[in-house]
């Protein structure tokens, strides 16, 4: 991108999972990135173990979302058999109407992301 926009380098910010994404670009392009700002997730150096590996090992038993979309086609499947139930209830699980997050409750691993979400009716004004 920064070569199709017609600069020869450029200063690169990600948030969240975005982070990761600005200090992998910056280490395979230093000649590119001058400059990088990560927010919320640190940097962390390339580790021995591939994080999928790690994920299978800290949670062995039980469903964590980010090797439940390793899968190519369960999430999809469950997550666009209905759309807009499926950002209502993924949305209400992490807001703050409630008293804990459903989003991280701890699930069997064959569960699905949606198993467990509250559909709320009636959704929340915001």
């Amino acid at each position: 991108m920064i070569d199709q926009l017609g600069h020869g380098q450029c200063i690169l910010f990600g948030h969240d999972w975005g982070a990761p994404i600005v200090y992998t670009t910056a280490l395979l392009y230093p000649e590119k990135v001058t400059a990088i700002a990560g927010l919320s997730v640190p940097y962390h150096p390339r580790s021995e173990v591939r994080i999928l590996e790690l994920w299978e090992r800290l949670f062995p038993d039980r469903f964590f979302y980010q090797t439940y979309f390793q899968a190519e086609g369960v999430a999809e499947a469950e997550l666009e058999a209905d759309v807009p139930a499926s950002l209502r209830k993924v949305y209400y699980s992490i807001s703050g109407d409630l008293d804990s997050p459903l989003f991280l409750q701890k699930k069997p691993k064959d569960a699905g992301l949606l198993d467990g979400l509250i559909d709320p009716d009636p959704y929340p004004a915001w």
